[in-house]
This record gives structure tokens, sequence and C-alpha cells, in this order.
């Protein structure tokens, strides 16, 4: 995935009165610190990230003043076709960064959608095993009270069918001493 920065400024020094100097009102502080200055009196790649060091070091450098002194000699170029170029480039690239834009976009809505459908249907199933589980529980107490009741009745059957063991076989010794038989 493609990681957009911000590039350095490329610092220009302000042509003012038919003399190139150092003019750094033009640039914010804020510039400095998010994007940077790059100054073209040197050929690396450096940064300058703080505006006052960029004023009181880097534009009293023997570089940087042979620079401006090599700027005021040449004649001041007439830069409108270079800029013409440099625009419709830029254009180009700000175009085709947003359509690069619009398609990441739709992308994130897409999986926002995906996201919010899978968020539904998650709480759709997390409420039906809530539910499965108040019936699950219903259900164990419901045969727990049940099997209580059972194991109640089979003791009171067990102990009416002694009872009766009990008054069958008193009923057979009455009968006997009464002189009866049973076959």
């Amino acid at each position: 995935m493609a990681t957009l920065v911000k590039a350095p400024i490329v610092y220009e020094p302000t042509f003012k009165e038919g003399k190139y100097i150092d003019y750094l009102q033009k640039y914010k502080w804020t510039e400095f610190n998010e994007c940077g200055i790059r100054c073209p009196c040197i050929k690396s790649n450096t940064i300058h990230r703080n505006k006052n060091s960029f004023k009181f070091q880097h534009c009293k450098t023997k570089k940087h003043l042979e620079y401006l002194e090599n700027l005021n000699k040449e004649p001041p170029v007439n830069n409108e076709g270079i800029l013409g170029d440099e625009l419709v480039l830029a254009l180009k690239e700000v175009k085709h960064m947003k359509i690069q834009l619009c398609k990441q976009h739709e992308a994130f809505q897409l999986e926002k959608q995906k996201n919010q459908s899978m968020q539904s249907q998650l709480k759709y199933i997390i409420a039906e095993k809530e539910e499965a589980l108040a019936e699950t529980k219903q259900a164990n107490e419901f045969i727990q009270q049940s099997s209580e009741k059972i194991c109640k009745l089979e003791k009171e059957q067990k102990e009416l069918e002694d009872k009766l063991k009990k008054y069958d076989k008193i009923t057979q010794e009455l009968m006997k001493l009464s002189g009866y038989e049973l076959e």
C-alpha cells in the first residue's frame, strides 16, 4: 500500500530590485516543521526543519553565499515555459493522485459496509446464542425439577409397595389364624 508523504519545499531566493536575496518570510514555520525545506545550493538531499538554523546557519555558509552570488551574475531566466511544463506535470500528478484517492476511498467504503454487515450479523448471532442459552438453562431447570419429582415418586412407590407387602403378609397370617387357606 502506497503512503503519501509531503515532499520537501525547494528553497528559492527572492528576486527583489534586480537581485536575488534570502527572504524567508514567504516560508512558514509550519512548512519547515511539516515537510522541511531543501536548498539547491548544495547537491545533497539535506532537509532543513528549523527556520532559525536555516536562516542563521545555512544561509551564512560559503556554499550558499556563492550560490546567491552566481544567481546574481546570471541574467534572470524567463521561467514561464519551464513553470508551465512543471505546472502541467504537477496537475497531471494531482489528477492521478485524486484518482488513486477516489479508488482508495471506494475500497474503504466497501470495507466499511462489509464491516457494518458483519457487525449486524454478529449482533444477531450473539442474540440467538443468548436466546439458546436461556432456553437451555430453563430446560435444565425443568429437567432437574422433574428428576427430583420422579425420585420422590419412586421413593413413595417403593414405600407403598413395602407397605403393601407387609399388609399382604399380615392378611395371610390373619387368614391362617382364622382357618382360611389361600391357594
